[in-house]
């Protein structure tokens, strides 16, 4: 019994280190100001501990709504995306880390962290640093994800000239040539074909609309001389009805996308009376 206790313990120790190298191939690691379960933004400082502890690991940490690096708006894919799942009963309560990546695709899950505390800003915080334990042993080192793209030879098609007994036609042979696998070694970039990512401008100024996971990154380009920072302003989401999307900043407005490129966003005044502004598209 106790042998059996101990492989699977070692055996869940050796999952958990396994699962952890692929956090490697990752630079930064964004956290929502919001999880599900709270009821307002960084409530009882969960969402600032978290970002404390993942930074502590090593990680470069950015809040969803902050200023993004310029490396990390040409390449979504360089980041992870961090939630805290929450299962409680009147009994404890217990919280999941859960790393997803820009496909949306589990990287990484931690171990279940429980707290039986009642107190809120006492059960959150010691729940939530139980669960980071998984990551004890983890020694974070970033090393750049390489995709590896296999080339294949075509078949060749082989004319033999006649032998000595001549034939009316020259035999055709197909001779197969051995796959030849060629390494390339590609950055994991995102393909941005949707019709809405790109540059737009308005006012005179710049705006950017870039793909994240499954939304959009809705900015304004801040220029200072040869350089310039990106500002979020909100998220765009995807409706059901095509070329329309719903726009999540500190209201909810509404925007769709015309034929020749243009994004429009609607927003209702405190008169009532809507207000459209057009996004000219500068870039195809």
């Amino acid at each position: 019994m106790k042998k059996t206790i101990l492989i699977l313990v070692f055996l869940s120790t050796y999952q958990f280190s396994w699962a952890q190298q692929d956090l490697n191939n990752y630079k930064y690691v964004i956290v929502p100001k919001h999880f599900d379960f709270q009821k307002a933004p960084d409530s009882y400082k969960i969402n600032s501990l978290t970002k404390f502890l993942v930074a502590k690991k090593g990680f470069q940490t950015i809040f969803e709504d902050e200023v993004y690096p310029n490396e990390l708006i040409s390449n979504q894919c360089l980041a992870l995306k961090i939630n805290l799942l929450k299962e409680s009963n009147f009994m404890r309560t217990k919280i999941k880390i859960v790393f997803t990546n820009c496909q949306n695709k589990t990287v990484y899950e931690s171990g279940v962290g429980v707290s039986k505390l009642k107190e809120y800003n006492k059960l959150y915080p010691q729940a939530i640093r139980r669960a980071f334990q998984t990551f004890d042993d983890f020694q974070y080192s970033y090393t750049p994800k390489k995709e590896v793209v296999v080339k294949e030879m075509p078949l060749v098609l082989e004319v033999l000239k006649p032998t000595e007994k001549p034939s009316t036609k020259p035999a055709v042979v197909v001779k197969e040539v051995k796959k030849v696998q060629t390494v390339e070694k590609k950055a994991n970039i995102v393909k941005q074909e949707d019709p809405i990512v790109g540059l737009y401008s308005s006012d005179d100024m710049i705006y950017e609309i870039a793909a994240f996971q499954n939304y959009y990154i809705f900015s304004k380009r801040i220029v200072d001389g040869n350089s310039f920072q990106t500002k979020p302003l909100g998220f765009i989401y995807k409706t059901s009805k095509k070329g329309n999307y719903l726009i999540k900043s500190t209201d909810t407005l509404t925007g769709y996308l015309l034929d020749e490129g243009h994004f429009i966003i609607d927003e209702v005044g405190v008169d009532g009376i809507v207000k459209s502004t057009t996004y000219t598209k500068i870039n195809n």
